[in-house]
């Protein structure tokens, strides 16, 4: 029969982190009420709702093509100056 080598010992296990809900609602009772009706606060939270899980937004991502477009054709402009210089 075979003896099996020793295990190495388990690493001590870290404490439970707390429960960020709990710190969150805590938070949220010590923080003043908005003055607001009830209308309003219905419209925000309408609108907050509406927000929440469509992702970015395609428009984002026109100002650094466009930035890019400039740069490049920036770039290109001043190589066709450098070779006509040298010409």
């Amino acid at each position: 029969m075979t003896s099996r080598p020793p295990q190495p010992p388990q690493p001590p296990q870290p404490p439970p982190q707390p429960d960020d809900a709990e710190q969150l609602s805590a938070l949220a009772r010590q923080l003043a009420m908005p003055d607001l009706d009830a209308d309003r606060a219905s419209r925000i939270a309408w609108s907050a709702r509406q927000d929440v899980g469509r992702g970015l937004s395609p428009w984002r991502f026109v100002e650094p093509v466009v930035a890019a477009a400039l740069v490049t054709s920036y770039f290109i402009w001043a190589l066709l100056r450098i070779y006509a210089a040298w010409r």
